[in-house]
């Protein structure tokens, strides 16, 4: 099988095989030396015209994967000249990559103009669920750029707690590490080259995971395959983690930062038990995540022989009534604006009034939003007991509205007009709100008025977003 694989980055970002071994890997970082590597075009180009421009045998590529580019920089157009299956790759949805371009719909619009057999996330499971709704072919293969440094459980240890990563952009993860600094828990922090880090995480007795937005991160499984002992924030059932690791089985996941300082002195009191959790960890990886398992649930999915594991329709959102695009486009960006404040903010409360209910099914997701959903909207209601998620959202009555504070409402523009929402704006008890289905066209005028009378700011255009100004003595 001739293999050709179109990633953005410089080929050393990435295990030396990703899906076969003679394999041609084609980039805009990449030099030209087939047969290894070969450059390919900034911009839009055409993929067809490209391939016919490889050596042979790849101007006859018996299968494309293409990762999608986050940044938005290569842009491969034509695909319908390519006579093989296609996949897309797509893996940073969860925060912004390019500016001014959704991290969610941007994929999806790339996925529904070209004709890709398979689009396959790798580290949002939560997002797929709008992917499927847009019609497009969407599986999930958690890990499938994982470049792992394997080494077998060891019982000595040289340090005592490791955390390898970033924390620039990273608002809650720098939370964490410096609560826990406050607390007098000593954190070994850095970063190093894989091989180095798989390495510590094998000397290490606990390694420290934080996920930068709820995402379903490599590290989940770079520690795992180095034999080390996982300690990582829980994540939404929908990110697919409880799918995959049982906690107290093949890691430990933490709720809060207090919940934590208190595992990390438990564990370290007690090794055997890491130890034990560490071994079991790596088993699962073994057996069901690395590399040449990948590849081959790769092609399963291809040929529609999902594992059960990685069956979307695990996701109940899944089952819910699909949008027209327009609507699912405006949908979309209403949960990137809230995955980016969730991304910014240590925690959110967000109240949803009545017609929003779809929306509140999308951001159940986020572990740190919290989610309260207005009675009063019985079809919309109805959504969330069809999902499963009634029980995970706090519901309030509309009375309650002016009694309580929120960081974020959500409300569809007819409800500006609503004297109990105004009420609620006067009395300050939201900073923020956003509109759920702000039309320029049609409400423009309203929303400049209430605007105008609320001394409002514009916090979003898409979608349309506005702060409350602060309270003055």
């Amino acid at each position: 099988m001739s293999v050709l694989i179109f990633c953005d980055g410089s080929r050393e970002w990435y295990r030396k095989v990703l899906v076969k071994p003679d394999e041609l890997y084609c980039s805009p970082r990449a030099p030209d030396n087939a047969p290894h590597t070969m450059s390919r075009p900034t911009g839009e180009y055409d993929l067809g015209a490209y391939v016919q421009s490889l050596p042979a045998p790849w101007r006859e590529p018996e299968l494309l994967v293409l990762c999608d580019d986050t940044g938005g920089n290569s842009i491969p157009r034509n695909l319908a000249a390519i006579r093989c299956p296609k996949i897309l790759v797509v893996g940073d949805t969860h925060h912004i990559c390019a500016p001014g371009k959704g991290p969610i719909w941007r994929p999806i619009a790339h996925a529904l103009a070209e004709p890709y057999d398979l689009v396959l996330g790798e580290f949002n499971r939560h997002h797929l669920h709008f992917f499927r709704e847009a019609g497009i072919n969407a599986g999930w293969l958690p890990c499938f750029t994982l470049s792992p440094f394997e080494h077998p459980v060891q019982q000595l240890k040289k340090h005592d707690v490791t955390f390898v990563g970033q924390t620039g952009r990273h608002p809650y993860r720098h939370h964490v590490l410096e609560q826990l600094a406050a607390m007098g828990i000593a954190i070994g922090r850095g970063s190093a080259p894989r091989q180095e880090t798989a390495q510590l995480h094998a000397d290490s007795r606990i390694n420290l995971n934080i996920s930068l937005n709820g995402d379903l991160n490599l590290r989940h499984f770079e520690v795992l395959a180095a034999g080390g002992f996982l300690l990582t924030e829980r994540l939404s059932s929908e990110s697919g983690l409880p799918l995959l690791l049982e906690d107290r089985k093949h890691l430990a996941a933490f709720d809060n930062v207090q919940q934590l300082a208190e595992m990390i002195r438990y564990y370290l009191a007690h090794p055997p038990l890491a130890a034990e959790l560490a071994a079991a960890g790596h088993a699962e990886y073994m057996r069901f995540h690395r590399p040449d398992i990948k590849v081959q649930q790769t092609l399963d999915t291809l040929h529609g022989k999902t594992p059960d594991t990685l069956d979307l329709r695990h996701d109940r959102r899944t089952a819910l009534p699909a949008d027209n695009l327009e609507s699912l486009r405006t949908r979309v960006a209403l949960y990137e604006f809230l995955q980016e404040l969730h991304r910014t903010n240590l925690r959110l409360e967000v109240v949803f009034l009545p017609g929003t209910e779809r929306q509140a099914t999308d951001a159940i997701d986020l572990p740190r939003l919290n989610v309260t959903v207005t009675q009063g909207n019985p079809a919309g209601a109805a959504l969330l007991f069809d999902a499963r998620l009634d029980t995970r959202v706090t519901w309030v009555v509309p009375a309650e509205l002016p009694r309580r504070h929120w960081n974020v409402a959500v409300l569809p523009t007819a409800l500006l007009a609503d004297a109990g929402f105004q009420q609620c704006l006067q009395t300050r008890r939201f900073d923020a709100f956003v509109l759920s289905d702000f039309n320029p066209q049609r409400d423009t005028a309203n929303v400049k008025a209430v605007e105008q009378h609320f001394r409002l700011r514009p916090i979003s255009s898409s979608p349309a977003a506005f702060a409350l100004p602060a309270a003055t003595g």
